[in-house]
């Protein structure tokens, strides 16, 4: 099969024979399922952690599959690492627990993009506050901002 991606441009689209050897065909049935993976994918985003982690793994099975090489290697990323828009969306609820807490003194009470609630404490005017991270696990605010068990955040009120 990969003679027939990285061969010579006659055998390179020998498996287009599906489309009737028409590029426009072969074109717009790739950017129809590309299209149709991209609506799963933040579909997924909207469920579980675990759920999301089983269909990027499956996405990412078909993209590869795939016979268009272009679409192996744009589409396939997003699938790979679903665990960076967690990633952002945690820290930026950190950083939105944070400010309010700065300003108020109050905690708000969000969900943690991994699973359950974030994870507060306060002691003597100072906010810990973590998201559980990649594994789901909460190990008590071990870890720091840019990595470890638990994704954290401190600061002074």
């Amino acid at each position: 099969m990969g003679s027939l991606l990285y061969g010579t441009p006659d055998k390179r689209y020998l498996y287009s024979w599906r489309w009737a050897f028409s590029s426009r065909l072969r074109a717009s049935s790739t950017f129809t399922r590309v299209d149709q993976w991209s609506r799963e994918a933040l579909h997924a985003q909207e469920s579980t952690w675990s759920e999301e982690q089983r269909v990027c793994t499956d996405l990412l099975e078909q993209v590869s599959s795939w016979l268009e090489p272009i679409v192996i290697w744009t589409a396939a990323d997003p699938f790979k690492f679903p665990h960076r828009r967690r990633d952002v969306r945690s820290r930026l609820r950190l950083l939105r627990t944070a400010v309010h807490f700065s300003v108020t003194g109050e905690v708000l009470p969000l969900a943690d993009p991994f699973g359950g609630q974030i994870h507060p404490v306060v002691r003597e005017g100072r906010l810990k506050v973590w998201s559980v991270g990649q594994d789901g696990v909460d190990d008590g605010g071990e870890g720091g901002w840019r990595g470890g068990k638990d994704i954290v955040l401190e600061v002074e009120r």
